[in-house]
């Protein structure tokens, strides 16, 4: 689960969140800690009481939510800028898992932390209402998605999600854990990727996949 005690890094400076006051920022930062996840921890679980808010200066988290079949289905990625467990603080209890995608580093506090602190401060209030709004538009968007497009868009579109978010045409990503952030089983995913290698889009090797034609690659999230 989340690892607590971790010394400070060499960066360690607060991540920037843009539209947050300098004293709204100077307070929410008084009251975290600076933590860090593994690839593949789980930060919370769908149904967690009151589970701890990260602000994450690097890294990427994935949010998943259960459906009938218990599968989780993705409904967003979150990086620097954004923030993990914001709607699971505000109103006491998860309806989403956190995954960490890849290593990540950032700030974290208790839910009912930032929720005291929000009563006081009426513009770190706005701010996180209009983050929660935007997240929650966000994730409806995203599982509107998942109903209505076929597996091969909704994979072309997330390799190249992952690989903004990773800085580059590179995901450091296995076909076991794209299977799971598409509900879909491993097999479906190393069939389509092969087509898309055959096809000269992408090149892959074991735990990470390269875009090499980022257009055709977009082309195919489209349909």
């Amino acid at each position: 689960m989340f690892r607590t005690g971790c010394a400070l890094s060499a960066d360690s400076s607060f991540p920037n969140l843009p539209g947050l006051e300098p004293g709204d920022e100077e307070a929410l930062r008084a009251i975290c800690a600076y933590r860090t996840l593994k690839a593949g921890e789980v930060f919370y679980i769908q149904g967690d009481e009151s589970p701890q808010v990260l602000f994450p200066r690097s890294g990427l988290v994935r949010v998943s939510t259960g459906v009938a079949n218990g599968e989780g289905v993705l409904a967003g990625l979150i990086g620097q800028g954004d923030v993990v467990g914001l709607s699971a603080a505000l109103v006491g209890r998860a309806s989403h898992t956190a995954t960490a995608v890849t290593d990540v580093a950032g700030f974290a506090t208790e839910g009912a932390r930032l929720r005291r602190l929000a009563i006081e401060r009426p513009g770190l209030a706005l701010f996180l209402a209009t983050v929660a709004a935007a997240q929650a538009s966000a994730a409806q968007d995203e599982l509107a998605r998942h109903a209505r497009h076929r597996i091969d868009q909704r994979l072309a579109r997330l390799l190249l999600r992952l690989a903004d978010h990773m800085g580059g045409t590179e995901v450091r990503v296995t076909q076991d854990e794209l299977a799971e952030m598409l509900a879909v089983q491993r097999t479906t995913v190393t069939a389509l990727a092969s087509r898309l290698k055959d096809l000269g889009i992408l090149a892959y090797a074991r735990g990470r996949i390269r875009i090499l034609d980022r257009e055709r690659i977009a082309r195919q999230a489209c349909g």
